[in-house]
């Protein structure tokens, strides 16, 4: 109803070693938003709404102060990690993996303004998404006024095959997080 605009940029770079899309999002509202939250991304990888039909058995969250945490996908169970990790401010990189079809490797960046963002399983079982956390003045959940405008990029590849590990992932994302640009192995 032309309460609020979402802007996404996509750039497929010719010469990264995998499949890679670089997007920047803008979320902008033009009169009212009347949520507490905004969800900027769907990843949509599966084949169907079950976890067991997915390509992927675990997800990696990584945040830039070093916290992290692997997920089962098929029985939503932490396996290792930081429990309580599912809000991060500022990007981190994240996982799904292992698959002969490629892994899904993200990294999340330039937030403007750094807001915390909720990194999950959607309950539904469709899709791994981000969903952005506004605020008010008092730090209390709140609609974003008239004007509110939020930025952020995201890079998304698919790379590495079953035989990629979560050690491997790991540093891949301690690399791309330090670089603020998704860094991966060449061919």
């Amino acid at each position: 109803n032309d309460r609020a605009q979402s802007e996404y940029v996509v750039r497929v770079p010719a010469d990264s070693p995998a499949m890679q899309m670089n997007v920047t999002a803008t979320f902008t509202v033009l009169e009212s938003w009347p949520y507490t939250e905004c969800q900027y991304f769907d990843v949509f990888p599966f084949r169907g709404v079950w976890p067991q039909d997915w390509w992927y058995d675990e997800i990696l969250f990584q945040a830039g102060d070093g916290r992290w945490k692997a997920m089962n996908t098929v029985r939503p169970s932490i396996l290792a990690g930081d429990k309580d990790l599912s809000t991060i401010t500022n990007g981190g990189f994240f996982a799904l993996y292992s698959s002969d079809r490629g892994n899904m490797v993200m990294l999340t960046k330039n937030f403007d303004p750094p807001l915390p963002v909720e990194y999950c399983i959607c309950g539904n079982y469709i899709d791994y998404h981000m969903t952005e956390q506004f605020h008010g003045p008092d730090g209390k959940p709140a609609p974003p006024p008239k004007g509110f405008k939020a930025t952020m990029q995201y890079d998304l590849a698919l790379w590495g095959n079953k035989k990629t590990s979560r050690k491997q992932l790991m540093e891949m994302g301690e690399k791309s997080i330090k670089a603020g640009k998704l860094v991966l192995p060449p061919r």
